[in-house]
């Protein structure tokens, strides 16, 4: 039987991975009057950073969701800035690549991360924390527990190769930017069937560093 802790942080992480990609993607087209998808995943409406970051929180924070709401604003804010700042420099490191930049706002640290985001980051956590969570977690203890492990399993398994094929299209491209022919059939296969031009639909945001 499935771990009961993994198995609500899972479908946190699911619920993250859907709901920040709804919730960015509103923002900007109320904001810029243009929609631009913010998935991190080739199939299906998923980012796992939105997902990480709201396991990362959850599993930070709730046990200090009784403390003053200015203390869990101070440290959501502290995690999530960490967080993203950690996101960016390893996404750089390892594909050369990135998904933003806070350049042109003001109180940037290295482009990476900014203040006012930040502080977003923390009063996200705090109202996650503090009104959402207990409503989340209670309805995940009502989905019938047969049913709800199959399906865990399928989207676990779904997930993982969702993940992997992504990561591995993504890694692809930069060695076509660095001019690396394909040295075997998998190779090959992620050239043929992830071009430049459909992995640019899918991450429209993403920039090469070098």
């Amino acid at each position: 039987m499935i771990n009961i802790k993994f198995y609500n942080y899972f479908w946190i992480f699911m619920f993250g991975s859907v709901f920040g990609v709804a919730s960015e993607s509103l923002w900007r087209l109320v904001t810029r009057g243009i929609f631009v998808t913010r998935v991190g995943l080739i199939y299906g409406p998923f980012n796992p950073v939105y997902g990480i970051g709201l396991v990362l929180i959850t599993l930070c924070l709730v046990n200090f969701s009784d403390r003053n709401i200015l203390f869990v604003i101070f440290l959501g804010a502290l995690l999530g800035g960490s967080f993203e700042y950690f996101t960016s420099v390893a996404q750089q490191a390892i594909f050369g690549t990135i998904s933003w930049d806070y350049y042109k706002f003001s109180y940037n640290i290295n482009g990476r991360i900014n203040i006012p985001y930040t502080i977003f980051w923390g009063l996200t956590g705090a109202i996650w924390i503090k009104v959402f969570y207990p409503s989340i977690k209670d309805l995940i203890s009502k989905i019938p527990r047969n049913p709800g492990v199959l399906i865990t399993y399928l989207l676990l398994l779904f997930m993982i190769l969702d993940m992997s094929i992504s990561t591995a299209a993504v890694y692809r491209e930069s060695e076509r930017y660095q001019n690396i022919p394909p040295q075997n059939f998998a190779e090959i296969f992620l050239d043929t069937h992830y071009p430049d031009d459909f992995l640019h639909k899918i991450y429209p945001n993403m920039k090469k560093t070098h």
